[in-house]
């Protein structure tokens, strides 16, 4: 074993790793460690749960947080970017493709937000919520709804 570090969920953290660091929900914010050594590098507290895989893209972390925000958050430093609403979601991490910040939402629809400053760029309604993660390839979005249906939509 490498290291090991506590974390206050009972379920366990859901770790990203990119560069070297790992990015992990902990103590109701965000984490930063070393890769290597476990060493922490920052701690970024939100105030509130959270539920979401972090996702790294071009030294940003995005991360769900309250199951309304979604954070962005500098990858170096911790420092936020931004902070937008997005409607309630446990379930739904980010994708993130060619500067857009996908997320699926309670309020029965998959969010587009600019990823350089978090505003909405557009929303596809679904017949149910999204508590499903989106993917992203080949310029579409693919995303499961709770209305039993997958949809692929083209960016």
């Amino acid at each position: 074993m490498r290291w090991k570090r506590a974390t206050d969920y009972a379920g366990g953290a859901r770790p990203t790793v990119a560069d070297g660091t790992v990015y992990s929900d902990c103590h109701h914010g965000l984490v930063a460690l070393d890769a290597v050594s476990g060493e922490q590098r920052w701690e970024r507290p939100f105030g509130d749960p959270t539920w979401s895989t972090p996702a790294v893209v071009d030294g940003t972390v995005y991360m769900r947080s309250n199951g309304w925000y979604l954070r962005a958050v500098d990858a170096a430093t911790g420092e936020e970017r931004w902070k937008q609403e997005t409607g309630a979601a446990e379930e739904s991490s980010a994708a993130v493709a060619d500067g857009t910040v996908y997320i699926g939402s309670d309020d029965q629809s998959l969010w587009a937000l600019d990823a350089a400053t978090g505003e909405e760029r557009g929303r596809l309604r679904t017949g149910g919520e999204v508590h499903a993660t989106p993917v992203v390839a080949d310029r579409t979005v693919y995303v499961a709804s709770e209305d039993d249906f997958l949809y692929a939509i083209h960016t």
